[in-house]
């Protein structure tokens, strides 16, 4: 049992001990592992000569070695070590080697590097290139290859949420999720706690005007009214996102489109609907925005009296009857609200009711009568 145990581990490094070439046209294939969960793979500067391809970073690359792999996702990180030499790293293009995508030589002397690319292309091909800095010094070295992390918005929340009921598309005071691409809930699991940041990203391809909104800690959740603008009605959004691993972003994967309500509308909350006030009461109306402007209206006396209101420049969703001149103790009001947004102004709402109380009034106390 011992020898076969032994057996399985040798066989199990020589899989990580990948056969590699002087030039990109005979570069071995590494393996490609989910974040944080690779293993490095084994290779050596010894006996290598020159590509005859220019170096990027600096140094000449007279012992370059090569590898290829496939983007798994639009990002990657690629983590080399070594105590032998000063070591380049260099991704080049799969397509045409003599275009670099990235390379570094962080490190002086002898040591590791480690390459954090965002905008690769999922499914393409890739070299990577290791070699010595000025053609010094030669040995062993490993790479290991992670793919990041992809995320976007969550399936039931595109392009609108699946719960809405009546005006398709979101409110611009909604929130929206996001999800990772294909990992699920091996994501969730495995990542919980690491991600620091969520980046949103939003395209209107009508003049491709771009907004971003940032959300720290691992939080699914944006509410689109913190997308500096405003995100506006009657709008379809090219939506991406991105997390923050390592203080590093992951780069923005799959383009989904989020689709707002055609135009703006609000309406009275429902607990001031048909509710009893005094003319120092005040009543709040659903929120639309950070740029809503409202606009009130109370209709009373079989629709004789009709009062406008409204607060220039405030956003505020709140009437408060004392800044209301005209308005009368025991009556029936019929409140109508609508909303300003990105300067479109939308319907006023379906009439309800509110009521005011019967006129107050005193009378000298009950001790003093008859005095």
């Amino acid at each position: 049992m011992k020898k076969l145990i032994s057996l399985l581990a040798v066989l199990f490094v020589a899989q990580l001990s990948l056969a590699q070439s002087d030039t990109p046209a005979g570069a071995t294939t590494l393996p490609v592992s989910y974040w944080s969960l690779g293993t490095p793979s084994s290779g050596t500067l010894t006996g290598a000569s020159n590509s005859g391809l220019a170096g990027y970073c600096q140094g000449i690359p007279t012992n370059d070695v090569f590898y290829r792999f496939t983007a798994t996702t639009q990002g990657i990180k690629a983590t080399c070590s070594t105590t032998d030499f000063d070591m380049v790293v260099e991704i080049r293009d799969g397509v045409d080697p003599n275009v670099v995508v990235d390379c570094v030589d962080a490190v002086f002397g002898a040591g590791g590097e480690t390459i954090w690319i965002s905008d690769l292309t999922a499914g393409d091909d890739y070299y990577i290139c290791v070699y010595s800095n000025g053609g010094a010094g030669a040995g062993n070295f490993d790479v290991q290859l992670e793919y990041l992390p992809a995320v976007e918005l969550r399936p039931g929340y595109y392009p609108f949420p699946v719960s809405d009921a009546g005006l398709p598309g979101y409110a611009v005071a909604e929130l929206t999720k996001r999800v990772t691409n294909a990992d699920g809930a091996f994501f969730a699991f495995n990542m919980a706690g690491l991600i620091e940041a969520t980046r949103w990203k939003f395209v209107d391809p009508s003049d491709n005007s771009e907004y971003f909104a940032d959300v720290a800690g691992d939080n699914i959740n944006l509410g689109l009214n913190d997308v500096p603008g405003p995100l506006c009605f009657g709008k379809t959004y090219d939506v991406q996102c991105q997390i923050m691993l390592e203080g590093q972003w992951c780069g923005y994967s799959v383009v989904r489109q989020l689709q707002t309500e055609a135009q703006p509308n609000t309406l009275l909350s429902a607990t001031y609907v048909n509710g009893w006030f005094d003319l120092s009461a005040s009543i709040k109306a659903n929120f639309v925005g950070s740029d809503q402007q409202l606009y009130w209206r109370l209709t009373t006396d079989n629709n004789n009296t009709v009062i406008d209101f409204n607060y220039p420049n405030d956003p505020d969703s709140w009437l408060n009857f004392p800044d209301v001149s005209c308005m009368r103790f025991n009556k029936i009001y019929g409140l109508e609200i609508a909303v300003e947004y990105c300067g479109v102004v939308g319907p006023y709402s379906d009439p309800v009711n509110v009521f005011t109380i019967n006129v107050p009034y005193s009378k000298v106390r009950d001790e003093y009568c008859g005095t």
